[in-house]
């Protein structure tokens, strides 16, 4: 098998579960407000923090979860976001995509 010194793994497998599909997440608080505008730390743990909250919420917890795709605008963001996802995942990680866009949907979102 091929090894990787990043979070994820290539391939997990979930037996008897449910599924739960979560839209994407940003830097965006409870409130609606922007967080770490320009600082992709606090805006990666905060992502991470809403899909916790989220798996959570269904029951669940972050060892649940199988898959994650990452989209960041950046390379040079990879390197803090995969810290970030080493603080919230541990092994076996989730099997991940990353992809580096030129742009988000939403690229300010919220309010502030």
């Amino acid at each position: 098998m091929v090894q990787t010194t990043a979070p994820i793994s290539l391939a997990t497998l979930s037996e008897g579960k449910k599924i739960l599909h979560i839209s994407g997440q940003v830097a965006m608080d409870r409130n609606g407000n922007t967080v770490g505008r320009s600082d992709i730390e606090v805006q990666a743990i905060q992502a991470m923090e809403n899909i916790k909250t989220l798996v959570e919420e269904a029951g669940g917890t972050l060892a649940d979860v199988c898959r994650i795709a990452v989209f960041v605008t950046s390379r040079e963001y990879l390197s803090k976001v995969m810290e970030v996802r080493r603080r919230f995942f541990s092994e076996p990680f989730p099997a991940t995509t990353t992809v580096v866009a030129a742009g988000l949907a939403n690229p300010i979102g919220g309010r502030n």
